[in-house]
């Protein structure tokens, strides 16, 4: 189970479990939630471990994403703002990396909607505005262009 940035969790409606938190740098939500693997994602090296080193809590999470990890899009895949002008979200790079190295037969989005609705999120997170920089269009677009079936609740891509 991977959930993004300021995730709340509500047992009955969310599940409990959460073995990836994908977040960015810039925010300090649920940095301190016991995971298995926590990637933070960010574009600016320096300012990214600026937030590790200040943000970690130790024991928090048995495995961290490396710099080779923190900004999967632009990094790994090589995509320039002249294929992908806008700063992809946590979201989105995360989706992007598991869709790229191909590491499960399922891979289903729930509750996934781009901010249309802002459920289960920290309710401190709910007062910070949903930045500009992002391009929330052109994400929708290329998660339901890979759509293998959708519902009010789910998204498949595989």
């Amino acid at each position: 189970m991977v959930r993004f940035n300021s995730y709340k969790i509500e047992p009955a409606a969310t599940g409990s479990r959460t073995d990836i938190h994908a977040t960015i740098h810039k925010h300090g939500f649920n940095w301190d939630r016991p995971v298995t693997t926590r990637l933070v994602f960010g574009g600016v090296s320096g300012d990214w471990k600026h937030s590790l080193r200040n943000r970690l809590v130790p024991g928090a999470q048995k495995y961290l994403g490396d710099e080779s990890l923190r900004w999967p899009l632009r990094n790994i895949g090589r995509v320039g703002t002249d294929v992908w002008s806008s700063i992809p979200t946590s979201g989105f790079n995360m989706l992007w990396l598991l869709d790229f190295l191909d590491v499960s037969p399922t891979l289903d989005l729930i509750g996934f909607d781009f901010y249309e609705s802002g459920a289960y999120r920290l309710q401190e997170a709910m007062r910070m505005p949903i930045t500009s920089v992002h391009e929330y269009t052109s994400e929708k677009a290329w998660v339901m262009e890979r759509a293998q079936s959708v519902s009010d609740m789910r998204i498949s891509l595989r």
